[in-house]
């Protein structure tokens, strides 16, 4: 069983994604067992130069998973359409434009390991730290 779990929606915004997991993977500690789920909705064919390279940069990463849905399911479908693979204790509906700064994924596991809550949502701030 995996510590959490994480669903991205993709729909032809490859960059943002790419950033928004090179900042997981590169803000959370090591001893966190985690996986990324990927659900692209964007159904650009196999052979599709745009997603052949986002495929290739996702494969750095051992627990990054993509998944062809094969049409666009919408946001909500794209997130359920994990559903059914999920083996984990906590599991996030990431937006595509996150960026973490810090380790938050160690803080929130601790916090919801040590709390009675069963929901948490993120402080949003700007470029300059300001709460939005």
């Amino acid at each position: 069983m995996t510590d959490i779990s994480m669903t991205i929606v993709a729909y032809h915004n490859y960059e943002d994604i790419k950033a928004a997991v090179a900042s997981i993977e590169n803000h959370t500690d090591a001893s966190i067992r985690k996986i990324i789920y990927i659900v692209d909705n964007s159904a650009f064919g196999d052979e599709d130069p745009t997603k052949t390279e986002f495929c290739a940069y996702l494969s750095r990463w051992e627990d990054v998973v993509y998944l062809d849905t094969g049409a666009n399911l919408g946001f909500g479908k794209g997130h359920n359409y994990v559903l059914d693979r999920l083996d984990s204790k906590y599991h996030g509906i990431v937006n595509p434009d996150i960026l973490l700064t810090e380790d938050s994924l160690s803080k929130l596991i601790a916090y919801m390991d040590e709390s009675n809550v069963g929901i948490a949502v993120p402080k949003l701030v700007d470029e300059s730290g300001e709460m939005i």
